[in-house]
C-alpha cells in the first residue's frame, strides 16, 4: 500500500521527542470531536450564539498572530467542562492538500470571555500534497503523519480522515502507530 508522508521525521528518532502538554481526551471524545469538526467546518458565525461568537472573538485575538486569513474556525461545547473549544483549522487553496498541521484548540470559559487553555495541535505547519506530479495525478491509497504533542492521534487526525476520505496512520512519540479510518481510531501498533 502506498503511504504519503507527512512528515520528515523518522519513526526511529520519535522516542526522543516528549509530546507536548496539551489537553488530553480520551478515544470516544477524539472520535467525536473530529466528526464535529468535520459536520461543523463551514460553521457560520454569523449563526452563533452569544456566548459562541464571543469565543470566537477571544479565540481570534489570542492567536491572531499564529494564524492568517486562510484559517477555518469552528466552535463546539467543550465535552468535559462548561464552556467552549474553538478550533482554528489551517488550510490549503488547493483543496487536494492535505493540511496537517498548524491546527489549534482553545479551550474558552463558558460565558466566552476567559481562555482557559491554547494548545496547539502540532509542532508546525505540514500541507502535503494529496496527488503525486510525478505520478501523473495518481492519489494515495492512506496518508501518514506523524504527532509530536499526543501520545494518541487529535481529533484533526479524525477531522483529515473525514474530510479527505483516506485513512489516516498516525506514529506518536512512544512508536506506537494508529489508524483512523471512517471517523474510527484503532491501533496498529502498541507503544515500542
Amino acid at each position: 500500500m502506498r503511504l504519503i508522508f507527512g512528515a520528515v521525521i523518522a519513526l526511529l528518532t520519535m522516542g526522543y521527542i516528549r509530546a507536548a502538554e496539551i489537553r488530553d481526551f480520551d478515544l470516544n471524545t477524539i472520535e467525536s470531536l473530529g466528526r464535529q469538526l468535520y459536520e461543523n467546518r463551514h460553521q457560520n458565525p454569523k449563526s452563533l450564539r452569544n456566548a459562541e461568537a464571543r469565543a470566537l472573538r477571544v479565540t481570534q485575538n489570542v492567536i491572531k498572530d499564529k494564524i492568517d486569513s486562510s484559517y477555518q474556525f469552528v466552535v463546539l461545547r467543550d465535552p468535559n467542562a462548561k464552556g467552549y473549544l474553538v478550533y482554528a483549522l489551517a488550510t490549503s487553496e488547493n483543496s487536494t492538500d492535505v493540511a496537517f498541521g498548524g491546527h489549534f484548540r482553545v479551550t474558552i470559559s463558558v460565558n466566552g470571555e476567559k481562555v482557559q487553555k491554547v494548545d496547539a495541535l502540532s509542532l508546525g505547519s505540514n500541507v502535503v500534497k494529496k496527488t503525486d506530479p510525478s505520478r501523473r495525478g495518481e492519489t494515495p491509497s492512506a496518508l501518514w503523519v506523524i504527532c509530536l504533542v499526543s501520545k494518541k492521534p487529535l481529533e484533526t487526525h479524525v477531522y483529515l480522515n473525514l474530510l479527505h476520505g483516506l485513512p489516516v496512520y498516525v506514529g506518536t512519540p512512544d512508536r506506537a502507530i494508529w489508524k483512523v479510518e471512517n471517523g474510527r481510531i484503532k491501533t496498529q501498533r502498541g507503544p515500542q
